[in-house]
């Protein structure tokens, strides 16, 4: 109750007078789909006119630098869950994959403007790696993009988006729109002996985000050198490599004992730059 007061009393000024609990509930209560679609189209057309405004700026849009370079006429999505606990039995309140007792929403943001586009209420037990949630999630967030169908789109997802559905279901936009993704990926024995294939001279220093060198991390192309049955043909996989804190020490795999280093797999779809 506390909490809710003290919100109550940051927005007051804005929104004026708080509604009571019962409004608010009720209020809640009545948001069916239809409703919630009339909601989604007011966002859409609010978001256009700020989007709009957010172009004549001085600066410009906040198009996302990544690597060094400007990502220009690029809309960079993310998708991820969390984890919301609660202390009672309330309706969809169930025990999460990380042994807590709560919910696990699925949301997408925009980090260019770092807006909240779309977000699927879920019970805590609900699936990390559901490819219906995702798709529903992600649909319902280019529908909140301003020009989306001409848009160029980057899809960003952890481990839970490594599945043959929303890869196969991204690639799908390519023919119609260019649509580009990364996401994370588990590591598998295939992928070890691929690693294990690389010569010394295929690593390359890793970069931060402005583009300087990022010392003590390494990238290699993955792409080719392991058999990939069923995934989408111009999929590529990126291995990262760092030698392991002192924290990850119990976390390594066997191969990673092994070798030194701790390492991280992404798959993406975007095409390979040569340095000149």
């Amino acid at each position: 109750m506390l909490e809710a007061e003290q919100l109550q009393l940051h927005h007051r000024p804005l929104f004026g007078t708080a509604a009571s609990d019962s409004t608010v509930r009720r209020t809640l209560a009545a948001l069916d789909e239809a409703a919630q679609a009339k909601i989604a189209k007011a966002r859409r057309q609010v978001r256009r006119r700020v989007w709009s405004l957010l172009h004549l700026r001085p600066a410009g849009f906040p198009w996302l630098v990544v690597a060094g370079k400007r990502l220009s006429g690029w809309i960079v999505i993310d998708l991820d869950a969390t984890v919301i606990t609660c202390a009672s039995k309330k309706a969809g309140a169930a025990v999460t994959f990380k042994k807590t007792f709560g919910f696990h929403p699925l949301a997408a943001w925009c980090a260019n403007t770092t807006e909240s586009l779309a977000m699927l209420l879920r019970p805590g037990n609900a699936g990390a790696n559901t490819v219906s949630d995702h798709i529903r999630v992600l649909t319902d967030a280019l529908a909140q993009i301003p020009g989306s169908s001409a848009a160029k789109i980057l899809v960003r997802v952890d481990g839970a988006g490594a599945t043959h559905g929303l890869l196969e279901h991204l690639e799908a936009f390519t023919s119609r729109r260019t649509v580009r993704y990364t996401v994370g990926w588990k590591i598998t024995e295939d992928d070890e002996r691929a690693i294990a294939r690389l010569s010394e001279a295929a690593w390359e220093v890793s970069l931060h985000q402005d583009g300087s060198l990022q010392e003590g991390y390494f990238v290699a192309e993955l792409t080719g050198l392991n058999t990939r049955q069923g995934w989408p043909q111009g999929m590529r996989l990126i291995v990262r490599r760092v030698r392991p804190t002192r924290r990850h020490l119990k976390k390594l795999i066997r191969f990673e004992q092994k070798t030194g280093w701790r390492y991280c797999v992404t798959a993406t779809n975007s095409r390979r730059v040569r340095s000149r």
